[in-house]
């Protein structure tokens, strides 16, 4: 990964606190008794999770990011391109999707989200991706949808059963009722949201917001630099 030229420890530390602020840093968690956390769920679990997997990137990335997101935010359309193209500039990092339809945005966001997740198991990962992307690209934002459903290109003979499997498969309505209701329980409650995981600590910070390259850059330093005590 490249990184500013400064990033030595004490920098990292302040750099973090300073940046992140406005993007409300809201809690920072270690494996470390009185440090609020969870411990890095699985790779079966998190593929388990996702529609095709939902992980954009190498898996064996040191560093993942996971967006949690709302197809029918209009943020959240602004920032993926932007947060995407990142994670291609810098390998030792991936993105995994978490969906958090908002209610303020149904029935639109939850239906678009089974969309993308009935994309990914037709036809994998790559399509799930894809999926999204299309969604932002098409959407009208704030619960008003598009006027159709995306086309994805070569599998426009399997439109008929992506259509109905966002609207009839109830383990697909499961897998998206839990993720949002799992980012409740975190106290996840707006979108975009990012955590931020160190693959070899277990740490995590999370941010709110659309924060820049060096923001995350700030971030993973602050992470990969602190030690456990």
């Amino acid at each position: 990964m490249k990184r500013p030229t400064r990033r030595q420890i004490l920098y990292c530390i302040g750099a973090v606190a300073l940046a992140i602020s406005p993007f409300l840093l809201t809690e920072l968690r270690q494996n470390n008794p009185g440090v609020t956390g969870d411990p890095m769920e699985p790779a079966a679990e998190q593929k388990r999770q996702s529609g095709g997997g939902g992980v954009y990137g190498s898996r064996d990335a040191r560093f993942t990011i996971v967006e949690y997101a709302d197809l029918e935010c209009p943020y959240c359309k602004d920032y993926f391109p932007r947060l995407k193209a990142w994670v291609d500039q810098n390998s030792d990092v991936n993105l995994q999707w978490h969906h958090l339809p908002l209610s303020m945005h149904e029935p639109a966001a939850s239906y678009e989200a089974r969309w993308a997740e009935c994309a990914g198991i037709e036809r994998g990962n790559d399509a799930f991706w894809l999926a999204v992307e299309l969604i932002y690209q098409r959407t009208r934002s704030n619960g008003a949808g598009a006027a159709s459903s995306p086309q994805i290109p070569g599998l426009e003979d399997r439109q008929h059963y992506i259509d109905n499997c966002a609207s009839s498969n109830p383990a697909v309505r499961q897998r998206v009722v839990s993720q949002a209701h799992k980012a409740g329980l975190d106290g996840i409650t707006a979108t975009p949201t990012l955590v931020i995981k160190d693959k070899q600590s277990g740490r995590s910070i999370k941010l709110q917001g659309a924060p820049d390259g060096d923001v995350l850059l700030s971030a993973i330093d602050w992470l990969a630099s602190t030690k456990d005590r």
